[in-house]
């Protein structure tokens, strides 16, 4: 009797265990069949892992090779730039240089200018101060000016030119004043002659022969060029010394 209940529980116990079992078989069975799931997901994974690296080394490799061109630009650019600073540094180099020798010759102009204007000024003073005398003409000392180069020759010879113009305009002027004023002496003297020469008839007859002889002389004086009012003052004077006879 005892060892058929001890088997009785024993079964029991064997079928509570093949029923634990079972669902722990049942378990594993849900399981199995999600592993195939699982591997298909875990394949779509890898896939696109896959994928992903080969965008990351794409998207790398034109970042490197935009790179790039963007340093090839930017030093093409940067050369350019380069080249042209450097030109138009040589440009203003030139023109500084240029500048700089026409700024010498603009004072070397002026400096021969100062040098004429007071000359002039000197020339004129000489004039004003002697202007019966013949003027003397001072010889014009040339700075010293290097005429190695051609355009200091070429300025040399203008102002040469201009200082020569202006000394024989201002010689040519002072001439033209001196004639005008002695043959403004010489009119007002012939006319102070004749005005005698009328008083004295008023109260003497003159001869008609010295008549005729004063009146053609003295006509031909008031409208005598400047020039030949010089040549003609010795006969002025001759026709003052003319002695009146008296009746």
């Amino acid at each position: 009797m005892q060892s058929i209940d001890s088997l009785r529980e024993l079964n029991a116990k064997l079928l509570a265990e093949i029923a634990e079992l079972r669902k722990e078989n049942t378990k594993l069975k849900d399981k199995n069949a999600k592993i195939p799931d699982l591997k298909r997901k875990f394949t779509d994974i890898e896939s696109e892992k896959v994928e992903l690296k080969a965008r990351i080394a794409e998207l790398l490799r034109q970042a490197v090779e935009e790179s790039k061109r963007r340093d090839h630009v930017e030093n093409a650019e940067l050369k350019a730039r380069i080249k042209e600073l450097e030109k138009n540094k040589t440009v203003t180099t030139k023109f500084e240089s240029e500048n700089a020798e026409f700024r010498d010759r603009i004072t070397k102009v002026e400096q021969n200018q100062s040098l004429i204007d007071n000359f002039s000024n000197n020339t004129s003073s000489n004039f004003n101060s002697d202007a019966d005398q013949v003027p003397t003409v001072t010889h014009y000392k040339k700075p010293l000016v290097d005429t190695s180069l051609p355009e200091d020759r070429e300025t040399n010879a203008f102002l040469d030119e201009v200082y020569k113009k202006k000394i024989n305009n201002e010689i040519r002027q002072r001439n033209r004043k001196k004639k005008l004023s002695q043959s403004s002496s010489t009119t007002s003297g012939s006319l102070h002659c004749e005005a005698d020469l009328s008083m004295t008839n008023t109260k003497h007859d003159l001869p008609e022969q010295v008549v005729k002889e004063l009146a053609p002389k003295e006509s031909f004086l008031v409208h005598m060029e400047p020039q030949k009012i010089e040549e003609k003052q010795v006969n002025l004077s001759e026709i003052k010394e003319v002695k009146i006879p008296y009746n």
